[in-house]
């Protein structure tokens, strides 16, 4: 018994390779995000950690208030040297 699939078939296996393709090719938000600088301070960062040593409230350069309160920020920012 040989399987033989229906046109109907077919159509939803191509629906749904698109679907997928198209939300692989959607940016996301660390596309979107300004990169990290690639001067000397910022190519010393190792850890996330020591992004707040400037970016606290009161530091040297302060996040915005609409900034999310996290410390993960390679998640959303990239290097410029990458």
């Amino acid at each position: 018994m040989k399987f033989r699939p229906r046109k109907s078939d077919l159509i939803f296996i191509g629906l749904a390779l698109a679907v997928i393709l198209f939300l692989a090719l959607l940016p996301t938000p660390r596309d979107n995000n300004p990169r990290v600088p690639g001067d000397f301070a910022h190519r010393q960062i190792k850890v996330e950690k020591q992004c707040v040593a400037c970016h606290t409230p009161t530091g040297v350069y302060p996040l915005s208030a609409r900034h999310p309160r996290r410390q993960d920020c390679f998640r959303c920012h990239r290097s410029e040297a990458l």
